[in-house]
């Protein structure tokens, strides 16, 4: 069984206290508990601009 990539970051971010959601043509990046956006507020996130925030927070490894 394989995860797709998209469901693998949400998850991982999620399990770190961050939210992803869908916006409109990509992904915008939140922390859960105050609600901050943290990427994606000006130009939404492709899945690999999402990847490298999330390695930026120290939710991915290198």
């Amino acid at each position: 069984m394989t995860i797709n990539p998209q469901s693998r970051l949400k998850k991982l971010a999620k399990d770190a206290g961050f939210t992803v959601a869908k916006s409109s043509g990509g992904y915008v990046l939140s922390h859960t508990a105050t609600g901050k956006m943290i990427a994606g507020e000006k130009r939404p996130l492709t899945i690999q601009s999402l990847a490298v925030e999330l390695q930026k927070l120290h939710v991915l490894g290198r």
